[in-house]
């Protein structure tokens, strides 16, 4: 079995300039708990999940920052670009299916986009592995 066979292809997106406010709305509104960032081509730049979300509001409420290390940091914590993982484990089409659920086992990871020649085409969550244990 390929990830094309499991894989999701109604996407959930965003770009890194969203705010965090407005990122959080995304997250609820479609029931989901990350979401790939990409340019306005669909190249895939990041992923950003709740957890990005988490971490920069508890770094936003520290109370022992400096003046300057506030100013530094709220700025960068408002955006999705500043709390996004930029160095994204891909996988493509053809990549067998085992495979990639033995990578975000390995790597601690709930999803995992899937790109075509950079483009975004689909991503391999934690519910794409539930849906194929209920088929089993």
């Amino acid at each position: 079995m390929k990830v094309r066979d499991i894989m999701s292809t109604k996407l959930v997106t965003v770009n890194k300039e969203l705010t965090i406010r407005q990122l959080i709305k995304v997250l609820q509104q479609n029931q989901v708990s990350g979401v790939p960032v990409v340019d306005s081509e669909g190249r895939l730049e990041g992923i950003v999940s709740e957890k990005d979300v988490i971490k920069a509001v508890a770094e936003l409420i520290k109370v022992n920052l400096s003046i300057e290390e506030i100013n530094r940091k709220v700025g960068k914590l408002n955006w999705v670009e500043g709390i996004m993982s930029k160095n994204v484990i891909t996988v493509t089409e053809d990549t067998d299916a085992r495979e990639v659920f033995k990578i975000m086992a390995l790597k601690q990871i709930h999803r995992v986009p899937v790109v075509k020649n950079g483009i975004l085409a689909g991503i391999v969550s934690a519910s794409d592995a539930h849906r194929l244990i209920e088929k089993l």
